[in-house]
């Protein structure tokens, strides 16, 4: 877990290092429309095996006696 915090401190310093003030503006819009995309796909993802998933956690369910 300790590469875990490494790239965290890492990924912090980058996103936060001393640039220009153009350069830091456009850096938060391209990583807001990064997490936008992100957020996106995950929503579509969970749309699309959503309804497997509720099938096959049904089954499951419906194997145990009441």
């Amino acid at each position: 877990m300790r590469w875990l915090y490494v790239l965290y401190v890492y990924l912090f310093c980058f996103m936060f290092e001393r640039s220009d003030k153009k350069e830091r503006g456009a850096t938060v819009v391209e990583y807001g429309i990064l997490v936008s995309i992100i957020a996106i796909a995950a929503i579509a993802v969970i749309l699309i095996i959503g309804d497997y998933l509720e099938t096959s956690f049904q089954g499951a369910s419906d194997a145990f006696p009441d």
